[in-house]
């Protein structure tokens, strides 16, 4: 059990989000609800309640700059939780496999004041991945964190899915996922410190019909995850599983719907940022993030 002043801190957290959130007047307010889903087995500290109001509150880490890799940098979520790391103080290291758009990231954040680094990799290939990482893990000079987050998105019923659209969801989805992992954790478990965070999907714990090999995946990032924290947990290693609902990226886009109602992919930054400023001593290990909104009626 957590001790209960850092349950304390915690709660305290969540709840001063709350309250600034409701002060949130921008032009395009975007407040959001975010969870930890009460699903079997979820541990109490976990169970947090955050509401995003746009501002980062920095790193619990004193003077230290987080150094922070996250993998499919280059769109999406993955390069709203980019900017949003880079802005909130930490020092980047962008990994995917389009080159021009590392190069557009790495121009914005740098143009906004931030470090990113990058490293051009497909994720599909063990020692791309191993050789990308340790270029990063140069350039940055160690790792404090992974966000795993390259993914890709095929919504095809089991019969419909095609062989090589299976094999490409495992081999971006999990694989990527372990080399990355295996390519950071000797030197966390050298540091005693670390920590992973892994992003899953709603769909990594619930059924999606018509989607059942992206679901597959997502499941399996859920169960690797939850094992690691099992693992790790005595060298100081933390991870989070992150279940994003519907997100407004191209990868999660319907015909139709102009995803103004969905996460921002620089809210889930937010989230994460917030992840990475919790004490050293404690472990969200799972965060379930939805919009507030419901789906607009056809």
């Amino acid at each position: 059990a957590l001790p209960s002043q850092e349950v304390i801190e915690l709660l305290l957290l969540c709840f001063c989000s709350s309250i600034s959130a409701g002060d949130y007047t921008e032009d395009a307010p975007s407040t959001r609800y975010f969870s930890a889903h009460s699903c079997p087995g979820l541990h109490a500290q976990a169970a947090l309640l955050y509401l995003s109001n746009g501002k980062a509150r920095g790193i619990a880490t004193g003077d230290k700059t987080l150094k922070v890799i996250v993998t499919g940098a280059s769109g999406g979520i993955g390069r709203g939780i980019a900017t949003v790391l880079a802005g909130g103080g930490c020092t980047v290291g962008a990994l995917a496999r389009s080159g021009d758009k590392l190069e557009s990231l790495r121009d914005e954040i740098s143009a906004a004041g931030g470090t990113c680094h990058t490293s051009t990799v497909d994720l599909r290939s063990g020692d791309e991945t191993a050789a990308g990482i340790s270029a990063l893990a140069k350039a940055l000079g160690g790792v404090d964190a992974l966000i795993n987050n390259a993914g890709l998105v095929i919504l095809k019923s089991a019969i419909e899915l095609e062989l090589d659209e299976w094999h490409a969801m495992v081999e971006t989805n999990l694989n990527g996922l372990f080399y990355a992992t295996r390519a950071v954790l000797p030197g966390m478990i050298e540091n005693g410190s670390g920590h992973i965070v892994n992003i899953s999907s709603i769909s990594g714990y619930f059924p999606l019909g018509g989607g059942s090999g992206y679901a597959a995946t997502k499941y399996a990032v859920t169960g690797f995850s939850e094992s690691l924290f099992q693992e790790v947990r005595e060298h100081g290693i933390k991870v989070t599983t992150v279940f994003p609902g519907s997100v407004d990226s191209d990868s999660h886009r319907h015909q139709g719907d102009d995803g103004s109602w969905k996460v921002k992919p620089e809210e889930v930054g937010k989230a994460i940022l917030d992840l990475l400023n919790t004490d050293a001593g404690n472990c969200i290990s799972r965060l379930e993030i939805r919009p507030l909104s419901r789906p607009p009626k056809s």
